[in-house]
């Protein structure tokens, strides 16, 4: 958002920045925390000359708005493991580094909308996003492995309405700046409840959940429903044959019923189905 007016710190101390801002008539306030005689720019990726290490920024709406806009930010560079004493390997003790990023946007702030299907209304909801990443140095050799993971919450009016994601993904092999992640783990998994699923199948009539197992699941709309992915492809021994995975399962929370196939592939692309209503974006091999 532009803001139509920024006023003077209302307080401006070491570490601590507050100010009014006002946006197409409505007036927030903005609130910025970092380290005590901290430099940088917080606009920097990570690690990057001139970054910052950690911020947190939040905005709140004036009067009866209820709600909030918040950002929090964390970068450690160089972060240190522990040894195993008496091992007799000579281990790394620089642990990589590890940056987080968690975002909270609630009620006038929130990222989207969700439609109530007894009420028929657009209702506002909120989200919680946690994003973080860790590269690591792997032993004998001069680049990194890498570890990723994205974790969403969106909440709807009320407690039933959820969906919750989260994507990892974990690099098996040293990688580079421009290819982080080398033959990977992959993990993606999805669940929804209440508003956020709204779909209906009938088992043996529709097309199966998963078409090469000829397998197959009933559910209602308002069914809890989770769909989960795991791709792999890993090993470079010449005499040992890679490991290769490739599992998707869905699965009724509210019947508790399930099913799941894996297949023996090299280097899956994908799960063996998926259901962009409601589960959003298929996932797809890194």
């Amino acid at each position: 958002m532009i803001a139509d007016y920024c006023g003077p710190a209302a307080v401006n101390e070491n570490g601590l920045y507050q100010r009014k801002v006002v946006v197409a008539g409505e007036v927030y306030y903005q609130t910025i925390v970092v380290d005590g005689n901290a430099t940088g720019d917080p606009n920097l990726a990570d690690f990057s000359a001139g970054s910052i290490g950690f911020s947190n920024e939040s905005f709140i709406k004036a009067g009866s708005g209820s709600g909030i806009a918040a950002n929090a930010y964390l970068a450690q560079l160089g972060s240190t493991s522990y040894l195993y004493a008496g091992t007799g390997f000579d281990l790394p003790t620089d642990a990589g580094n590890f940056s987080q990023n968690v975002v909270l946007n609630a009620g006038w702030a929130n990222q989207g909308t969700v439609l109530n299907p007894t009420t028929g209304v657009i209702e506002p909801h909120a989200v919680i996003a946690i994003d973080q990443g860790l590269s690591v140095p792997e032993y004998g050799v001069t680049f990194t492995a890498s570890m990723a993971q994205q974790f969403t919450l969106e909440r709807g009016m009320s407690e039933a309405d959820k969906r919750i994601t989260l994507d990892a993904k974990v690099g098996t092999l040293s990688g580079t700046v421009a290819t982080p992640f080398i033959e990977p783990i992959a993990l993606k998994t999805v669940t929804v409840t209440g508003a956020y699923q709204q779909t209906a199948r009938t088992d043996f009539v529709d097309p199966f959940v998963l078409p090469s197992a000829q397998a197959d699941l009933p559910w209602v709309a308002g069914d809890a429903l989770q769909a989960t992915w795991l791709g792999a492809h890993y090993g470079t021994n010449p005499v040992v044959p890679a490991t290769d995975l490739n599992t998707t399962s869905f699965t009724n929370r509210t019947t508790s019923e399930s099913v799941s196939y894996t297949g023996l592939k090299y280097v899956p692309t994908g799960p063996d189905n998926w259901f962009i209503n409601p589960f959003l974006t298929a996932p797809t091999y890194p």
